[in-house]
């Protein structure tokens, strides 16, 4: 947090220690997401060096390669906030800035921005200053201690107000599959396979007992 420098680590959840994986980094990321294939994308908001772009980070060393500049596809309107949020349903990436609560949303095979909308009603003007993708086109986001829900189209709704805190950052704890192929996420399915031997057959006429 200002004005100390920001840094790339990771966090045993066991143990709650933290490893560096980088030095000090010479731009200040605001919000940070992974997408479907692991690759860890960063966003700087409007203020302080490499201000309004969206980085590719090297998960093992923090190297920052620039993907996105400048982030907004309305740069005018970038007066505050940058917030992140990957949908996996359609693989697009969610940035949200502004106090007029803009959406831009990003195909990141392209680096593109393919629509842009805002999160209404919005009575404070306040920015979203953190969002987590719920999955069927559902987000999560605060904007000042006020906890929203809002859709892909942009209609959203207060669900009430955290007392004088605002969040930097939300998640979900991941559901763990029966198997050993990863984790799944909130409101993902997953199919389960059961394999059952048959040991006997009942004929006609058989009287079962227990």
């Amino acid at each position: 947090s200002w004005p100390y420098p920001r840094f790339l680590g990771t966090i045993d959840i066991d143990t709650a220690v933290v490893t560096r994986r980088s030095a000090d980094l010479s731009v200040r990321p605001a919000s940070i997401t992974f997408d479907l294939n692991g690759n860890l994308y960063a966003s700087t908001g409007p203020s302080g060096n490499g201000s309004n772009t969206l980085y590719l980070v090297d998960k093992d060393t923090g190297t920052l390669s620039v993907v996105m500049s400048p982030l907004p596809s309305n740069i005018g309107n970038s007066n505050s906030g940058s917030a992140l949020g990957f949908n996996w349903d359609n693989g697009y990436l969610y940035h949200a800035y502004g106090y007029g609560r803009n959406i831009d949303v990003i195909d990141l095979l392209t680096y593109t921005y393919v629509d842009t909308f805002q999160v209404t009603p919005n009575p404070s003007n306040s920015p979203i200053g953190s969002m987590l993708y719920l999955g069927g086109d559902q987000f999560y986001g605060d904007s000042w201690g006020e906890v929203l829900r809002f859709d892909i189209s942009g209609n959203g709704e207060s669900l009430g107000y955290m007392n004088d805190i605002s969040a930097k950052g939300m998640a979900f704890p991941m559901v763990k599959r029966l198997d050993t192929i990863g984790d799944l996420a909130p409101l993902e399915t997953a199919t389960i396979t059961i394999t059952a031997q048959i040991l006997d057959t009942a004929q006609p006429n058989d009287i079962l007992t227990n």
